[in-house]
């Protein structure tokens, strides 16, 4: 079985900043780190002293991620913004309808023996594209991929139903309306119009 949840991120939501202002950021605080030397090998530097140098390289290591995540953003999203804290964090729709920034937790459990079989936090605003590369997880993982997978709406569509039949993997998921028909608009295939229960051929 397959699902994914939403793990808040500590950074707030009004706290994202642009590439501009992250580099004024950065430089200065390269230039602090370089004001500050380095410390004198013939004396052993002072407590406080200590806490400031590590600080300074953190505030810089952490500004330096930070144009990091924004590179990995921008062919997709020009106007990027990230939080310095915690640039991993993306901004995801909640269960209330709010964005707020948010890590995706996949995660894949055995039905029959109540086991989280695997685990991964994801930086994707949704579970439409997770299902595929859970199988491959858990086969890398266990030897073996599963006979079946089991997903709600939000992995249902063209692709993951392909994807499993192409892994050789049986996929049983339900089939919203307006989310499925909207990924399929023109295909003519997995939609619910597709699938209509005949009572006569049913064994």
């Amino acid at each position: 079985m397959q699902d994914g949840t939403k793990i808040k991120a500590q950074a707030g939501s009004d706290s994202f900043q642009g590439e501009a202002r992250i580099g004024e950021h950065l430089e200065r605080a390269r230039r602090r780190v370089r004001e500050m030397g380095e410390p004198d090998q013939a004396e052993e530097p002072e407590r406080r002293e200590q806490a400031q140098r590590r600080v300074r390289r953190e505030r810089q290591q952490r500004l330096e991620q930070a144009l990091d995540e924004l590179q990995k953003l921008r062919p997709r999203k020009p106007r990027a913004r990230v939080r310095v804290p915690e640039p991993e964090a993306r901004r995801m729709r909640q269960a209330d309808g709010a964005f707020a920034p948010n890590y995706n937790v996949q995660i894949s459990a055995d039905g029959a023996q109540s086991l989280i079989v695997d685990v991964k936090v994801t930086q994707a605003g949704n579970d439409s594209e997770q299902l595929a590369p859970a199988v491959e997880r858990i086969a890398a993982r266990l030897g073996r991929k599963p006979r079946q997978m089991l997903a709600d709406g939000d992995y249902t569509n063209r692709r993951s139903i392909e994807a499993m039949a192409e892994l050789g993997v049986d996929y049983v998921g339900s089939l919203r309306q307006g989310g499925a028909e909207k990924d399929n608009t023109g295909t003519g295939r997995f939609t619910t119009a597709a699938f209509v229960y005949d009572p006569e051929h049913d064994y």
